[in-house]
């Protein structure tokens, strides 16, 4: 790596964070496009320009000199685009920049740009900032279910409903209920019914939630969980309710009127959990913050998010809700795993230019794109190779590549015979388009071919296998999972 690309990474790496994994991002090299095409520069010019203003600490004079040279001097031209560069390239994180004393929306207005031209742009961003996260941590979720034992994690979290939730509504400590709700989120989106059977352990629950008298109707009954949940019901109905019903609830009610504050408390908690499990909203459909947790965590509470992490068990076997879990001193576990997810930076960084070329180049013809693998693997070269292997996901071709291409298909039988055996090397020949032999296709391309460390080449599998999830096809989603306890990606 020569002395200039260094120098832009460690830039990069003092950057807010949000604003380096926007400088990695395919967004950024969709707006370095479209200032590309808008101002017919060639190919790699915008990308020189934006790695030239991270280095130079935001300076614009840094590019301004370049961009009159190559502008040959015209003024408006050159305004235009620094106005331009400003608005597409940096006012997306404007915010962030501010953060360390930069005023992109100050340099746009004094040069005479309208900042309501860019905001699309900024919003743009944010949303896909927003689906990158969650579409890692639903990626990882769905890798570890083959590591994970749902059904014992049911089963703790079913008795910790149903024998001992009164210590969870009783607790505040955020790391025990953030865990709670990694494991309550992971259960809900791979275990079918679970979100039935986890209203039901509740309206079981025999805990004591308040002392004073309590009535279902006109009969005396024990103020339990259960039973608090049945007057609810009885009062409010089964259907969907929101922070007015439950504040009428919390009014009138004649039960509630003789809770002190801290069974009150204890009762808007419970409801709010209630209504959060049974209706509770699956990925895919549209979500409301209030929805995507179960367990509030206090009122300014974080909002954890959604990681499967096989500690449920141990949780409700040990009663250990109280205990203290050591926290991330730089990032917090959905970010560990976003990290992990992107890898290095600029190795994405050029993967992600060179997909872009080799679109432009290429448009939908497909089998420049697998000559280009061909070659870049037998040259060795890693950016050219995990660029067109993404194209080739996205366009849901490997495993075509694999069933159509006689010349590969005989050279893997005879690599993967002395390696396997006969019986693999036969399945292969005869159905390559499993999802197995895709799998094992990428692990020897990347590891042997093109000696990737195993982390590396398994987190680039984890991404192929995201691209073929978004394409409907969860069959080959599940080729690498991210080890928790090494905190880096691992085959299958």
């Amino acid at each position: 790596m020569d002395t200039f690309t260094q120098q832009y990474f460690i830039k990069l790496s003092q950057l807010p964070e949000d604003a380096q994994h926007y400088f990695d991002s395919e967004i950024l090299g969709k707006y370095l496009r479209v200032l590309e095409k808008k101002y017919r520069t060639q190919m790699g010019y915008m990308a020189d320009l934006a790695v030239d203003i991270v280095v130079n600490d935001f300076r614009l004079g840094s590019i301004e000199d370049r961009v009159k040279k190559d502008f040959k001097y015209d003024d408006e031209r050159i305004k235009n685009f620094i106005i331009d560069f400003l608005g597409i390239v940096l006012y997306p994180i404007h915010e962030n920049l501010k953060e360390i004393g930069i005023d992109i929306k100050k340099e746009i207005m004094q040069r005479g740009g309208s900042v309501d031209t860019y905001i699309p742009y900024e919003e743009e961003w944010v949303d896909s900032l927003s689906d990158e996260l969650i579409h890692a941590i639903e990626e990882f979720t769905l890798k570890q279910g083959d590591i994970v034992d749902f059904g014992k994690e049911k089963i703790a979290l079913l008795n910790i409903l149903e024998k001992s939730f009164l210590r969870v509504l009783e607790t505040d400590s955020f790391d025990s209920l953030n865990l709670l709700n990694n494991g309550i989120s992971a259960v809900l989106h791979n275990v079918q019914g679970f979100q039935k059977e986890a209203v039901d352990a509740l309206l079981r629950n025999q805990e004591p939630l308040s002392v004073k008298e309590f009535f279902l109707g006109d009969k005396a009954e024990k103020p339990t969980i259960g039973n608090w949940l049945k007057d609810f019901i009885s009062q409010r109905g089964s259907g969907d309710f929101d922070s007015l019903d439950l504040s009428e609830y919390l009014s009138v009610s004649r039960n509630v009127k003789t809770l002190d504050p801290r069974e009150k408390n204890l009762l808007e908690k419970l409801l709010i959990i209630y209504r959060n499990f049974k209706f509770f909203v699956l990925s895919g459909e549209d979500i409301s913050a209030e929805q995507s947790f179960i367990i509030p965590i206090g009122i300014a509470g974080e909002e954890p998010i959604k990681l499967k992490t096989d500690v449920v068990k141990k949780l409700y076997e040990t009663q250990a809700l109280e205990e203290k879990m050591p926290r991330a001193q730089d990032n917090d576990t959905a970010n560990q795993i976003l990290d992990a997810y992107r890898g290095d930076v600029a190795q994405e960084a050029k993967v992600v230019a060179t997909v872009g070329d080799m679109k432009k180049k290429f448009g939908q013809d497909i089998q420049p794109v697998r000559d280009a693998f061909f070659d870049a693997v037998r040259n060795s070269d890693i950016i050219q190779a995990m660029a067109t292997l993404r194209i080739l996901a996205e366009r849901d071709d490997i495993q075509n590549l694999l069933f159509e291409d006689e010349k590969l298909k005989k050279f893997l039988i005879a690599i993967w015979e002395k390696s396997y055996g006969k019986d693999f090397a036969l399945e292969f020949q005869n159905n390559p388009q499993l999802p197995k032999f895709m799998s094992k296709f990428l692990q020897y391309v990347l590891e042997e071919r093109l000696v990737m460390p195993g982390k590396d080449a398994a987190r680039f599998g984890a991404q192929i296998g995201g691209i073929y999830k978004k394409l409907g096809k969860p069959q080959y989603a599940k080729m690498a999972y991210f080890d928790m306890e090494h905190k880096e990606f691992k085959w299958l």
